[in-house]
Order: structure tokens, then C-alpha cells, then sequence
């Protein structure tokens, strides 16, 4: 089956939440960084490598938080969300028009991609304290 990883990097009590460009099945949607796996990548490859192609920065991944599924057309993925700690607050964003460290309390307000409000809802539990 697919995988494909999100990061989830948290500051205080909030968390790095990314506007995706128009377009697209997700365009104009909010998400947790990350993207697919490839090939025989680590769970921490594919994090070190999305993080660094989307937000231009690089990222130390550690634990791994919560596990979901999701389709994407015919395709069947996989979503593992991992506690990131990003090296760097200067993003040169790519694949994103908008960037910001959301209170957990507003994320869910968030017009979020469906695979990324399934994993907000398995992490709130996790990060209740900060709300």
C-alpha cells in the first residue's frame, strides 16, 4: 500500500499548519507539511526530504503520533503523522501560499484537507493540554 507522512511540528500551543496553492484536489486547502514516500524510503527520509522541497527548511523528525487512511483517486494511502522539530522559521514555501503557527484550539476551523482533519482529530486527544 501507499504511505505518505505528515509533519507535525509544535510550538508552544500551537502547530505549523500550510495553505496549499489553488489548484488541484486540495488546492486552496490547509494541511500538516509532508507528502508521499518514495521508493524505499524511511518514514524519516521522506519527512527530511518533503519538509526541505515544501518549506525549504530541514527538519529533525522524532515520534511517531498517529496513523490514518485516505484515498487519493484510485490510490489508497497510508498517513503517518510524526512529531517534527524544524530547523529554521524562514520558510522559502513551494508548494504553499501561506505558512503559520495555528493554536490547536483554531485548527479544526481550518478548511482542512480531508486525510489532514482525520489526523487532527486522532492528534487533539494527544495535544489537549495546550488548548
Amino acid at each position: 500500500m501507499n504511505q505518505s507522512v505528515a509533519a507535525v511540528a509544535v510550538r508552544a500551543d500551537t502547530v505549523l499548519m500550510a495553505q496549499r496553492k489553488a489548484g488541484g484536489a486540495i488546492g486552496g486547502r490547509w494541511e500538516f507539511p509532508g507528502g508521499k514516500v518514495k521508493g524505499d524510503e524511511t518514514h524519516q527520509q521522506a519527512l527530511k526530504r518533503e519538509i526541505r522541497e515544501e518549506l525549504g527548511v530541514d527538519c529533525a523528525p522524532g515520534v511517531r503520533l498517529a496513523q490514518t487512511s485516505f484515498c487519493n483517486g484510485p490510490h489508497e494511502y497510508l498517513l503517518y503523522a510524526y512529531q517534527v522539530q524544524l530547523h529554521g522559521d524562514r520558510f522559502n514555501l513551494r508548494e504553499h501560499v501561506e505558512a503559520r503557527w495555528v493554536p490547536w484550539s483554531e485548527a479544526a476551523s481550518l478548511s482542512l484537507a480531508d486525510s489532514d482533519r482525520a489526523l487532527l482529530v486522532l492528534l487533539l486527544p494527544r495535544f489537549s493540554a495546550a488548548i
